[in-house]
C-alpha cells in the first residue's frame, strides 16, 4: 500500500460529468486539464479511493483513472500544463 504522504500522479478521463469543477478543485486532489474532460490528478490516494472519490463527486457517465509511473510527455495542451507538473 503507498505510503499516505506520497503523491501519486494520474492520468483521468471523464465524459458526461454533471459536476466538472469537483474535480478541478478539492481538498484531496490537485487537477490540471489538459483538454476537455482530460485530466493529469496529484493526489496522496490509491487509485482506487480516487477513482471513487472521482465517481462520486464528478457524477461522469463514463471515467477513467490510470496511475502514471513517470512524467507524462505532452504537446498541444492546456497552457500551463508543463508548470503545472514541473511545480508539482
Amino acid at each position: 500500500m503507498p505510503d499516505a504522504d506520497v503523491t501519486q500522479l494520474y492520468v483521468v478521463r471523464v465524459d458526461g460529468a454533471a459536476r466538472l469543477s469537483k474535480l478541478r478543485s478539492s481538498r484531496t486532489h490537485d487537477a490540471m486539464e489538459l483538454a476537455e474532460g482530460f485530466f493529469l490528478v496529484r493526489s496522496t490516494d490509491t487509485q482506487s479511493r480516487l477513482y471513487h472519490d472521482l465517481k462520486r463527486l464528478v457524477q461522469p457517465e463514463s471515467l477513467f483513472v490510470g496511475k502514471l509511473d513517470e512524467r507524462p510527455k505532452f504537446k498541444g495542451v492546456a497552457a500551463g500544463s508543463l508548470k503545472w507538473l514541473r511545480d508539482g
